[in-house]
């Protein structure tokens, strides 16, 4: 059976901690912040995001 994602709460948000797997090759995001950064670090190589809002916040903790 395969193994559940860990679940987290941040700011009434719930957050599911996924693997460094790739899951999309592109992804519109309403959101930003926490959301952003999930969806970037989800996206096959040479993968593409359009981001339009900051809801979720202006920051954006990523690495490369």
């Amino acid at each position: 059976m395969a193994e559940q994602p860990q679940r987290a709460e941040r700011n009434g948000l719930r957050h599911e901690a996924v693997g460094d797997e790739a899951k999309a090759a592109g992804a519109v995001d309403t959101v930003g912040g926490v959301t952003l950064a999930g969806i970037i670090r989800t996206l096959q190589q040479n993968g593409a995001v359009a981001a339009c809002g900051l809801a979720g916040g202006a920051k954006l903790d990523t690495t490369v």
